[in-house]
């Protein structure tokens, strides 16, 4: 009897880990991989104080890498819905979840992903820190008030 568990239950987790999507996990982590890589790169390069064009040709590209990413989430929430971590596994949708946080050029983008981050944050789907993080980034946007106070604000002196 307890072979007939134990094959039961290697069944099941086959099956269960048969369905994440292991393409779209790598589509997603290429894009967050590209994405921080140039945010790194830009911080490093700032912290050695390189030339000002340096730097200004660095943040275009970052600003280009996030535009791309924003583009392809998407393409990727309009075929697939969000990526859970039973789609593509806790890393990539986590990976997902940054590529809206740095999103910060299309507000209404990050806005439409609030309820969706909310209702599956709650179903534990995804991250519920994903969700607060998220909160507070389209409030510290918009000028609104924060509620888990995740996005410092800096004095620009």
């Amino acid at each position: 009897m307890k072979k007939v568990y134990f094959a039961l239950f290697c069944l099941f987790a086959t099956g269960a880990n048969a369905q994440v999507n292991h393409q779209l996990a790598k589509t997603i982590d290429s894009l967050y991989e590209a994405d921080q890589s140039v945010q790194i790169r830009l911080m490093e390069m700032s912290q050695r104080n390189a030339p000002q064009d340096s730097l200004k040709m660095q943040d275009s590209l970052k600003k280009a890498t996030y535009i791309n990413g924003i583009q392809l989430s998407k393409k990727i929430y309009a075929q697939y819905g969000y990526p859970t971590k039973k789609l593509v596994g806790a890393d990539a949708s986590h990976h997902f979840f940054i590529l809206i946080q740095h999103a910060d050029s299309d507000p209404h983008f990050q806005v439409e992903m609030l309820p969706v981050l909310d209702k599956l944050s709650k179903s534990g789907d995804i991250s519920r820190k994903d969700y607060a993080y998220l909160y507070d980034r389209v409030q510290h946007n918009t000028k609104g008030k924060q509620l888990y106070g995740t996005q410092p604000a800096y004095d620009k002196r």
